[in-house]
Order: C-alpha cells, then structure tokens, then sequence
C-alpha cells in the first residue's frame, strides 16, 4: 500500500508561492507607479528571479535563517522581490510603517533586532530620523535615479552580479514575517507569521466567498504591504497568477482612478479614507474615467458608511465590506 501524502512531506512555506510566480505565471505583468509618478513595467517571473539574486545578496552580507531584514518600502516590485527573497531563504521579513513617528519606529526596529534595511530612496528622510542608535549591519537603497550615499549599498548594482540563490528546505512552522502596531501612547506589540500561517492565508484570500482573486483578475492593493504584509495579497497574487497593480506612494483619488482605468483593474482593495476620497473625485467628474473592468472594490479594516455605499451604487460600482480584528477592538476599548 502506498502511504497517502501528509503535510510533514509538503511542508507550506512561501518557497512555493516564489517557485509557481517563476515557473508557472512567470509572464504575469507587475506594474508600479514610481514616486516621480512614471509607471514601471515588469514580470512576476522576473521579480522571482531578482528575489534569488537578492537572497544571494542577503547571504552575503550574513544574514541566515531567522534573523530579521527590514524594508521601508512602498507597494512596489521591489518589495515584493523582498516579499520573496526574506521568507524563502529561511529569514524573517519585517516591513515598517513610513508614517509612524520617529520615535515609535526606533522603538520598534529595536525591539526587532533588525540587522539589515532596505529602503526607497524617497524614504530616507525618514529613515534617517530613527536610525541612529541602532545596530543595523547594512542599509540597501532602492534608488530610483539619484546616486545612493556613501556607506550604504545600491540594490540595482547589488543583485546585478550576484547569482540566483537556490532556496533551501525550510520549516512550515519557521517564522517568515514580523509586524508591530500601536495604539496611542502604548508601546508596539509585535506579531511573528510563520510560513504556514501565511500560506494558509494566502490561499484563504482566493477563495470564493472570501476575496475572490483568481488568475482573471488584475488586481490593485491599495492597503499597504507593510500593513499586515497587505493582507496576503501580493502573495496571492503570485500564487494564482493575478496580475498585480501596485500604486506606490501617490494615493490621492486622482492617481487611483487613473490606475484603476488605465490599468484595467477588475479588483481593488484599500481602507474606508481611501474610498470615500475616490467617491468624492468621482462625484466631481463622473465621466472622467472608463472603470467598467472594474468589478469590485473591497473595503478592509473599519466600516464604511452606508451613504458612501448607496455612493458608489449611482456610479454603478460594486463595494463590499470585509472585516477586520483590530478596529472593532479598538472601538470596543479592549486592551491586548
């Protein structure tokens, strides 16, 4: 008799969603508005190839299974090279919130024990405003132009020599991600992913009467990817082979409707401020964009009103609420 497969011979880590984005939807378009507001154009099949070569990078620079890499990033396809590279060679991804104080992130990058940092060129002020004090090996600079400072390493040139990383056997239950949130003046708690819970989460996501992203879909995350890893979605994406729209740091309403209709987006998932503001632009100028691919808006985290719904209805687009745990929390007055 031949033993039925269990979980312990396939383990679920994210080396297979970084395996079928490169061998199976290797020709599936990533799209990415730059912070100059130019789009750049690329492929999930070579984001994965990029993700070995920066895996090498990491490597080289001594990092190893579970120490921490940090990005300060935008939803862009460098990051979701990070999103690859970190988890599948056995380390732990940690992505920071640009918009916390100063103080908050010094708090919480030491907290972590992050060793290294891969940051957007737009973001260094920021980065610069909680980066003294702590211990952090190495700083990677995604530049977009401009020459990176002395002392710190340019990504481009980086991966642009280093070979393709195989990726090792790893653990589904080794963590893959870090977060941390605050709420007011308490101090960040974090949460540590492993692999099998973002795999489960990532296949959670296109399930029918959940996000319902499939490879018909182009989809655009809104929420950022250094919010609770964007929900999973860019690994879902990577996973069915969704072709990925990614909006970088322009969010204002103009910027997403151009997208959205440029790009032909089918769906679309972002916060209740980012929709009411594109609600509000489409009720200036109804007829400015084309979005009849677009199939459905998902509202994630609080709830959205009901006249912002009835809103949308007389634009003939269809908005759906999906829950999130910390708002009603939050809103409840529990402490965790």
């Amino acid at each position: 008799m031949i033993p039925a497969p269990t979980t312990i011979d396939h383990p679920l880590t994210l080396t297979a969603v970084v395996d079928r984005a490169e061998g199976v939807h290797a020709g599936k378009e990533v799209v990415s508005c730059r912070p100059d507001g130019t789009v750049a154009r690329t492929t999930m099949g070579a984001c994965a190839l990029r993700a070995r070569r920066l895996a090498t990078v990491l490597a080289g620079l001594g990092i190893g299974v579970g120490d921490r890499v940090a990005t300060l990033l935008w939803n862009q396809a460098e990051h979701l090279e990070v999103f690859f590279a970190v988890p599948a060679m056995g380390a732990v991804l940690h992505a920071l919130d640009p918009c916390l104080p100063a103080d908050q992130l010094a708090d919480i990058v030491g907290a972590a024990g992050d060793r290294i940092i891969i940051v957007d060129d737009s973001l260094l002020g920021a980065f610069s405003g909680f980066r003294r004090g702590h211990g952090l090996e190495q700083v990677i600079v995604v530049s977009h132009g401009w020459p990176v400072r002395a002392g710190m390493l340019d990504y481009e040139a980086e991966i642009a020599t280093a070979s393709p990383m195989d990726w090792p056997v790893l653990d589904e239950k080794q963590p893959a991600a870090l977060s941390y949130s605050s709420r007011g003046d308490e101090r960040p708690t974090g949460t540590s992913y492993s692999h099998r819970a973002l795999m489960l989460n990532t296949l959670t996501v296109a399930l029918a009467d959940e996000l319902r992203v499939s490879v018909h879909d182009t989809l655009l995350p809104v929420l950022p990817m250094f919010h609770a890893n964007a929900l999973g979605l860019p690994y879902a994406a990577a996973l069915i082979g969704a072709r990925l729209v990614l909006p970088g740091p322009r969010k204002d309403p103009v910027v997403l409707l151009n997208l959205l209709a440029a790009e032909r987006v089918t769906a679309a998932v972002g916060d209740p401020a980012a929709w009411v503001a594109v609600l509000a632009a489409l009720d200036v100028v109804p007829r400015r964009w084309d979005l009849r691919g677009l199939d459905r808006l998902i509202v994630v985290g609080s709830m959205m009103t009901s006249s912002a719904f009835a809103g949308y209805g007389r634009h003939g687009l269809r908005i759906s609420q999906a829950w999130g745990m910390t708002e009603p929390i939050a809103e409840a007055g529990i402490r965790r």
